[in-house]
């Protein structure tokens, strides 16, 4: 699935929100404490749920300001959801997919 939208806001707001909820996942679910600068390409964790079944969360791009790609992948299924974003005289410009088997 891919939908295009554009928002009068900057890409740094997106993408601070995008940073504060990609953190609090991975120290709510991993215990790992981590900070912005460790959100790099390849950043991996994994989450377990309350019945124990592990999910491998895996940052597949991440640029700040321009890209995000994080796949979710258990022995079922995955999905993977990115989110490509321009900046416009208005705001940005924000491509998002989500794929999943």
């Amino acid at each position: 699935m891919k939908i295009e939208r554009d928002f009068e806001l900057n890409s740094d707001d997106l993408f601070d929100y995008i940073e504060e909820s990609f953190i609090k996942s991975v120290e709510d679910t991993s215990g790992k404490k981590i900070k912005p600068k460790d959100m790099k390409t390849g950043f991996k964790y994994t989450r377990t749920d309350s019945s124990s079944k592990k999910t491998i969360i895996t940052l597949k791009k991440y640029t700040r300001g321009s890209e995000y790609c994080v796949r979710s992948e258990d022995n079922l299924m995955w999905a993977e959801t990115s989110y490509t974003v321009t900046d416009t005289d208005k705001g940005i410009h924000v491509i998002a997919e989500l794929n999943s088997s």
